[in-house]
């Protein structure tokens, strides 16, 4: 599978790079997809595997979003919400991956993860030619291939101070931790590196419509992924036109003619329509718009940066003056962007390792003393072991984000095929978080963005299963507008079920209740 993904680059492979691609592409996907096997084979009968390993909190959001494409829907509306406007055509990425199970008859956990590893395979193909074509030596373009696909940072050395790094949670920043994650992050910097990649094989028109193209596709699987992708040739249409400035004016003509500016053109051509709509829909819709206002994507501290980096970054300051120009662009770019102090600063990281990655392989290159380099090697190691254990652990004790109990599980295929489309759920935290992913059903409080005014809602639900009087819990059903009441495990650690003669009991099974709320 590897070496023909690998064989959609036109770029001819040696024996021995052809055997270190596959060794370490091939370790790469086994990491994305045999802890997810073997939580699936450890749900036994009491539990039930939710499909997500890391980052569930948001990756239920994202089943959810296919599970709207799965009812036939391309008009994406806020599921974690009571009232979810009219909607937009965005998240269509997620939309067309529950479309597609629909058409395979798949299901909708299966699909995503197979999209995930389909992600993270164009990834690493992506990774190889674009490092084979900036780097050209194989001793740097295989350890900068290495250092990307199988390495994070130093983060850990947080962790004793219960502080959880960057490099353990900032998916998109990092390829291995993209393709342990969710389809849109590996497919995105798939894209993002091909867009980067100076050696296309085509030229003028040719190469411009690929690019726009691209760019499109990009802009529809993640939008923000397209000012990434201006980056490296922005950065080169910068420092070539400073190096020319002295020696003579240009001409309109003669910048059109320039090989960055006509990338620069047609990846904007390509992807800022889509921005643009997405903007406007969201601006538009007083739904989305309080959606976006409370989704803050803050940059972590700078020492949580350096650490996280680390010591990639170190071998990168040491190759950098040797390290071709379009890594140092993208990489500083990246980073000075991400210091501008708005609310989405933490998406210009995104895929910040990868030129890092050559960078550092630079770096390593000119390291001349074994020991020292050991020394390095050592460094790159705990990370991903610490992520894998962690990963195990959540198996191994069955983690309330990563499972559901077997009663939820009958509770929710009860609530799929027994409620209307748009009946509103009420349940714990917790289970809200789990029922739009799983029935496709709106919950009051399940998501600290995707719910409008998050935490006033998750005070509400809170309130409702732990003190609420019979009389308050009256009111807020009815002027709510709940249908269903959710009654398991964890609305049972919130506290006792109001007695009201209006919940009526429609389900129960294991340790489960659902009562739907009569007028």
């Amino acid at each position: 599978m590897i070496i023909a993904i690998f064989s959609l680059y036109n770029n001819p492979m040696t024996f021995s790079d052809r055997r270190f691609a596959l060794f370490a592409g091939a370790t790469m996907l086994a990491a994305a997809a045999l802890p997810h096997l073997w939580a699936l084979a450890a749900s036994g009968d009491a539990h039930v595997f939710g499909g997500l390993l890391f980052n569930p909190i948001d990756g239920n959001t994202y089943l959810a979003k296919a599970y709207q494409g799965f009812e036939g829907d391309w008009r994406f509306r806020l599921p974690y919400t009571a009232e979810p406007g009219d909607g937009a055509y965005i998240n269509l990425y997620y939309l067309f991956i529950g479309h597609i199970a629909r058409w395979t008859g798949l299901s909708i956990p299966l699909t995503y993860n197979l999209a995930r590893l389909a992600g993270a395979g164009l990834m690493l193909a992506a990774s190889w030619s674009f490092y084979r074509a900036v780097l050209k030596e194989p001793a740097k373009y295989r350890s900068a291939f290495a250092i990307s696909a199988l390495t994070l940072g130093m983060g850990w050395l947080l962790l004793p101070a219960g502080i959880v790094p960057m490099d353990l949670w900032v998916a998109e920043a990092y390829p291995l931790l993209a393709a342990l994650t969710n389809p849109h992050f590996p497919f995105a910097l798939a894209l993002i590196v091909v867009l980067a990649n100076p050696e296309t094989g085509l030229r003028g028109r040719r190469r411009m419509a690929r690019d726009a193209l691209l760019s499109l596709l990009l802009a529809l699987v993640s939008p923000f992924g397209v000012l990434i992708a201006l980056l490296p040739w922005g950065w080169e249409a910068l420092r070539t036109t400073l190096d020319r400035l002295p020696d003579r004016p240009f001409s309109l003509g003669e910048i059109l003619r320039r090989t960055e500016i006509a990338r620069i053109l047609a990846i904007l051509a390509g992807g800022a329509p889509v921005l643009l709509y997405d903007l406007a829909a969201i601006r538009t819709d007083p739904v989305l718009a309080r959606w976006d206002a409370q989704n803050v994507t803050a940059l972590p501290p700078w020492w949580d940066i350096v650490l996280s980096l680390s010591p990639a970054l170190v071998l990168a300051l040491a190759g950098f003056r040797k390290s071709p120009q379009i890594l140092r662009g993208w990489f500083v770019l990246g980073l000075l962007m991400a210091l501008i102090p708005i609310g989405l600063q933490r998406r210009f990281l995104m895929g910040l390792y990868i030129p890092l990655a050559g960078m550092a392989a630079v770096g390593f290159a000119s390291l001349r003393r074994p020991g020292l380099r050991l020394i390095f090697l050592a460094c790159f190691i705990p990370a991903p072991v610490i992520l894998l254990l962690s990963a195990r652990a959540g198996i191994e004790t069955h983690g309330p984000l990563l499972y559901l109990g077997a009663g939820e599980h009958a509770a929710m295929a009860w609530i799929e095929t027994h409620t209307a489309p748009d009946d509103l759920v009420l349940a714990a935290p917790e289970t809200g978080l789990f029922i739009p992913a799983h029935t496709g059903r709106r919950v009051v409080y399940g998501h600290p963005f995707e719910t409008i005014a998050a935490n006033a809602e998750r005070e509400a639900v809170v309130y409702f299963y732990s003190q609420a009087s019979p009389e308050a819990a009256r009111q807020f059903l009815a002027d709510r507008g709940i249908d269903f009441v959710f009654y398991g495990p964890r609305e049972a650690d919130l506290g006792v079920l109001p007695d009201l003669p209006s919940l009526q009991l429609v389900h129960t099974a294991a340790g489960v209740r659902i009562y739907a709320v009569e007028p």
